[in-house]
């Protein structure tokens, strides 16, 4: 495994020293973009709102950010952008307020975004953007330190209204859907219908949530408090606002912590506790479906001004999961085998670019200069297959030493494979005189391209059926599939 990095042409204009970035969506209406395109949003020190285009190294200052109430631009920030690239909502990370922006007419909207001040600065602002059908564009966003409401961003409706349900604390009673449950950071699935986090409920417990986007907006007003979508994933987390990563649209992985005084001593003797783990999760049935075991510990700010929180980010993409954070190293694991498959010392990326596939270093320090590196992964080295002991396609398993090219068998230069080309024009022993080409050593079912022919067979006579094999080099059009060589991969 290695890491490819490269750096980008310094901005111009200087957008001063950022604070925050964030992924961008490129403006292009094309269905190609380059490899290395890279857009981000950013905030610089005088609170101000730009687009970097690091690829050409333009920069454009869009517009101001000061008129968020209480916005500490020395704070951790959180920007948090729309799926269509339109629309931005900026907060303090820890904050009570935030903002919502139009990125394209470069103005703040009119949508008052606020949760009360109950232990406000211990969690992260909720806000998550989602588009629903005809293109509606709509914010999930915290409105008390209990509630969720969805705003729609055109109108500026909520599609949530409901009454705040309430506790008495004289009669201990509760209202039917009281929740009590520290909204935190949200997380969108990537077809836009499920949001998940890892909220709190009191120190030092979190608990894993998700449900349904279109269950809330259709059916029930409180389906983020109680609804019938609403799935526990993780109960008994020791910190919230953890990283979360989305495998596809119905798996969710965490990173998290189990509470010790949590563990069973029954799973203690039988050695199946992990106290730092990553586990992923159907959303929609609840069920967890795999986990990472031997995970590092992420680590937490230190307690200063701010309340202590997650430093971590974790990553999934192309079968692996990536994990970092400030102090351990960088590792990236196999989700398929549940194995680490490198690790990079001294490697903690300010953000992943998912459009391009890159982590970023904005080194800060030293003129602001951002360099791109890239994870890649070697082709699989040959392995052994049975039916030739040549090389074996890492799709199929078959083998690749032989491909068909028009009307011709051809071996592959480097080829392993033992078995030889061979056409027989003596007649069938059922009749029939037409031509057959097959590889000899394969065994049954092998290489046959018969035009015309009534019946192919394989070198021991055995019938496979009647219909032409036609295959290409790299395609293959069959009317029975071939069950030796490999026809998927271009050689």
């Amino acid at each position: 495994m290695s890491f490819q990095s490269f750096d980008f042409p310094p901005l111009h204009p200087s957008p001063g020293v950022i604070v925050a970035i964030q992924s961008l969506s490129c403006d292009t209406e094309t269905t190609t973009i380059p490899e290395d395109t890279v857009n981000l949003l950013a905030i610089n020190e005088e609170s101000e709102l730009w687009k970097l285009q690091l690829h050409n190294g333009q920069a454009e200052k869009l517009l101001s950010i000061e008129n968020i109430p209480d916005l500490n631009i020395k704070h951790p920030l959180q920007i948090v952008i729309s799926p269509n690239g339109k629309y931005a909502a900026v907060s303090n990370q820890l904050g009570r307020y935030a903002a919502v922006f139009d990125l394209y007419l470069r103005e703040q909207l009119p949508i008052k975004l606020e949760r009360d001040g109950y232990h406000s600065d211990k969690s992260v602002f909720p806000l998550v953007f989602t588009e629903i059908s005809q293109g509606r564009t709509l914010l999930i966003h915290g409105s008390e330190w209990n509630r969720l409401d969805i705003t729609d961003i055109l109108s500026g409706k909520n599609l949530s209204e409901r009454p705040s349900p309430s506790f008495d604390q004289e009669a201990k009673e509760k209202h039917e859907h009281y929740l009590e449950y520290f909204h935190g950071q949200l997380h969108m699935s990537p077809d836009g219908k499920t949001v998940a986090e890892t909220g709190w409920i009191w120190h030092p417990m979190a608990e894993t949530r998700c449900w349904n986007i279109e269950e809330w907006l259709e059916n029930n007003r409180w389906e983020s408090e109680d609804g019938a979508s609403l799935r526990c994933l993780w109960p008994s987390l020791l910190d919230w606002d953890v990283p979360m990563a989305w495998l596809d649209s119905n798996t969710l992985a965490v990173w998290g912590k189990v509470d010790e005084d949590m563990i069973d001593k029954e799973d203690e003797e039988n050695g199946e506790v992990e106290i730092n783990a990553v586990l992923w999760f159907d959303v929609k049935s609840g069920k967890r479906l795999g986990r990472l075991l031997s995970v590092p510990a992420y680590t937490m700010t230190p307690y200063t001004t701010l309340f202590p929180y997650t430093q971590a980010q974790m990553v999934a993409a192309n079968g692996q999961i990536f994990l970092w954070d400030n102090g351990i190293d960088f590792t990236v694991w196999n989700i398929e085998t549940g194995q680490c498959e490198t690790t990079k010392a001294d490697f903690q990326p300010d953000l992943y670019h998912a459009p391009s596939g890159l982590f970023l270093i904005h080194d800060a320090e030293h003129g602001g200069q951002y360099t791109a590196w890239r994870y890649k992964v070697p082709p699989p080295a040959p392995v052994t297959v049975k039916s030739c002991g040549g090389n074996a396609c890492s799709t199929c398993n078959k083998c690749r030493d032989w491909y068909r090219l028009g009307n011709r068998w051809n071996k592959c230069p480097d080829a392993a494979c033992s078995g030889i080309i061979k056409k027989d024009t003596d007649g069938h022993p059922d009749g029939g005189g037409s031509t057959r080409t097959y590889i000899n050593g394969h065994g049954q079912a092998t290489g046959w391209d018969i035009t015309g022919s009534t019946s192919t067979r394989d070198y021991d006579g055995g019938r496979l059926g009647p219909g032409a094999y036609i295959v290409t080099h790299g395609t293959a059009s069959t009317s029975k599939g071939h069950p030796d060589l490999c026809t998927c991969e271009i050689k």
